[in-house]
Order: structure tokens, then sequence, then C-alpha cells
């Protein structure tokens, strides 16, 4: 993946009501983990792919952090 930028007058399209649900269930997961007990077989694409894009930016943060 590569870097992504936003520029400062571009984030006011980003922080929406769609954004704002995506990180509730993010922050769900993690506290909670996969809500239908299942594991990732129990859970939509969608879910999955929300949780995971926002794990890979969780472990790049790390990894930033790691680097200075």
């Amino acid at each position: 993946m590569g870097e992504r930028v936003i520029r400062r007058g571009d984030l006011k399209e980003f922080l929406n009501d769609d954004l704002y649900e995506a990180i509730d269930i993010w922050k769900e997961y993690t506290r909670f983990g996969l809500p239908h007990g299942g594991g990732p077989v129990a859970e939509t694409y969608e879910y999955i792919a929300l949780v995971s894009a926002f794990e890979d930016e969780r472990e790049a943060a790390i990894a930033d952090k790691r680097k200075k």
C-alpha cells in the first residue's frame, strides 16, 4: 500500500456519518471481537473488509512509531 495524503482542505468531505459509524464498528470489534462468534466466515465481507482496513492502519501507525 502506498502512503495516502489528505489535504486539510479536503478533510471535511471525509468527516461524515459513514466514517463515524465505521469507527464505532471498529472500536466495538477491538473491545469485544467478532459479533457473531463464528469467526470470519460468520461475518459479511463488508464487515471483515472494514475491520481489516482499520487494523492495517493501526499496524502501520505502530510500525511508524517503531521507526522513530
